[in-house]
Formats: structure tokens, sequence, C-alpha cells
């Protein structure tokens, strides 16, 4: 990925701006890596102003895809409130679906958030378990060109999961 030696410096001179511009036609293609980077970007206000909002919305992307190391950071910023409200089920929910997939990092976010959560860490569990088992149903994150809406019959919750529009 382009992106990345001019975020690293090889090959090219290091140049965050640079490497903002070819991780964003990346991502706006459907790159999961590239939207989890951008978040990054965002989130440091490295070749583009800070925002918080802006970080989270590009973990969210990615995480909906099914990247792990997204799904970590969207649980963090669940917890600490960084351009998304403080939410411990819900945090806790992208903790299970990380780990899930093996990123053993999500076991600490798991761990930290145990120990502050009572009743909605189940709720958490419940929510992880049929949204996992939602994309079993589907064999992807995505149903369709334009994405799908999932409702958790245990809480009402609706998250919207979209795909990328081709270019």
């Amino acid at each position: 990925m382009l992106g990345s030696f001019y975020d690293e410096g090889k090959g090219v001179p290091q140049d965050d701006a640079e490497a903002v511009k070819w991780f964003s036609k990346a991502a706006d293609q459907g790159d999961a890596r590239a939207q989890c980077m951008l978040g990054w970007f965002y989130g440091e206000g490295k070749g583009v102003p800070q925002n918080d909002t802006e970080a989270a919305e590009w973990y969210r992307k990615a995480a909906e895809q099914g990247y792990a190391a997204a799904q970590y950071v969207l649980g963090w910023k669940y917890i600490i409130g960084q351009g998304v409200p403080i939410d411990y089920s819900v945090a806790y929910m992208w903790f299970i679906i990380s780990s899930t997939k093996g990123y053993t990092p999500a076991n600490e976010g798991k761990d930290y958030i145990l120990k502050r959560m009572t009743q909605e860490r189940i709720e958490a569990h419940k929510m992880s378990r049929e949204w996992l088992e939602q994309r079993e149903k589907r064999g992807s994150y995505s149903a369709s060109p334009c994405g799908y809406v999932s409702q958790f019959p245990s809480s009402g919750t609706i998250i919207t999961f979209l795909t990328p529009r081709s270019p």
C-alpha cells in the first residue's frame, strides 16, 4: 500500500499528508487496513487536523469489515469517550469480537472493562454473540452492495453496516 511507504519513509521521503492522501484513496475503495490507518492519522492529527470523531468513524468502518485491530481500538474509544459517547457495553462488544478473531490485545480490554461492569457486561456479551451470528448467517460483513442494518433483539440496539461504494 503506497500510503505505508510515505508513512514510514520507505523509498520516499516520510510525509504524513501524502500518506493520508494514499490511505484515503484505498479507504474510499473499502480497504479496511487503510481505514484503520486513517483513524490513527485523524486521532493523532498527523497530516490532517486532529479530529476524534473522524478518527472513530474511520475505525468503525474498518471494524465493521472485520478488521480486528480497528475493533480493538474502537473498544477503547468507547471506554474513554474519544469521538464516541462512553459506552462500556459497546466497548466490551468490540473487544469480544476482536478477540474471537485471535487479536490477543483485545483480552486486555476485556479484562479492564470486566472490572468496571456488571449487568452491562452481560448485555454486551449478548450483543457481540448476536453480531457474530448474523455475520456467520450472511457469510460476510455485507449482504448487499448498499449494506444492511442489524437490530439486536435483546437490547433493541441498531447498528448499520455499510459496504463501500465502488468508485
